[in-house]
């Protein structure tokens, strides 16, 4: 059996603004006013309809339960969302065991997560940038922390990052992580990944199929970690991922 492991947003399909103006474009994601926001191209259709014929796709996304229901998607055996949270079973329940393990670390998590928030949203105020701060969770748990610019304002999240985010981090170096694509800029406990979460299904998956053969897909450097945990590795031609391999390939 071949597993193709895959992040959705930027690796399948992307939002209206970074999708070519071509014939073929097909609708992939909603967004919760039930508006198309996530778009395929002809070409990217035409990928995934290949792999989908060859290989079970495991999507691998920072999605939540709602976000990930919203995906235009064939029926998986599992999902990982919540950046490695929530392990998702066929029938879109989370699976105990992951769950247990998850809930302990977000307990953990918590104290710190609300004292970011606390201190982020001092920040804002104090300096007056336009940019949201609040705690992502799901099925009861809180994962992480997350900001957005609002539109127009990508420097002043870019400022945030600078002068709050990474000194708060690097103070806690063993503690949390920070991950940044665009207009996403989070934090997160080093107990939350997604590979952490694909190393489980697949030593959940080896126990019935020994020989089976896995693929990572991704485009950030963020989903480096997981796609490694697989046999194979895929990555779009323009992302952070064929950024850093081309600059030492070079």
């Amino acid at each position: 059996m071949n597993y193709l492991f895959c992040d959705l947003d930027d690796t399948l399909f992307q939002s209206r603004r970074k999708t070519p103006d071509a014939a073929g474009v097909t609708i992939a994601a909603h967004g919760p006013d039930g508006l198309p926001n996530a778009f395929m191209t002809a070409g990217q259709r035409k990928a995934f309809d290949a792999m989908f014929g060859a290989m079970t796709l495991i999507p691998v996304t920072a999605r939540d339960r709602d976000a990930y229901a919203r995906v235009q998607l064939p029926r998986a055996p599992f999902a990982v969302i919540d950046h490695g949270g929530i392990i998702l079973d066929a029938a879109g329940q989370p699976l105990p065991a992951w769950y247990e393990r998850s809930a302990e670390h977000a307990r953990q998590a918590q104290p710190w997560l609300e004292d970011l928030h606390r201190e982020a949203t001092q920040f804002l105020g104090e300096e007056g940038l336009s940019v949201t701060s609040r705690i992502i969770g799901d099925f009861d748990l809180p994962f992480y922390w997350l900001s957005k610019y609002r539109e127009g304002h990508e420097q002043h999240l870019d400022r945030m990052e600078r002068e709050l985010i990474i000194p708060w981090v690097e103070r806690r170096p063993h503690q949390a992580w920070i991950h940044r694509n665009g207009n996403n800029l989070a934090v997160l406990p080093r107990t939350l990944q997604k590979r952490h979460a694909v190393s489980f299904l697949l030593e959940l998956l080896r126990q019935d199929d020994p020989t089976l053969v896995s693929w990572g897909m991704g485009d950030s450097l963020s989903d480096l970690p997981f796609i490694m945990e697989c046999d194979y590795m895929i990555a779009p031609r323009r992302s952070q991922i064929a950024t850093l391999v081309s600059e030492h390939a070079a």
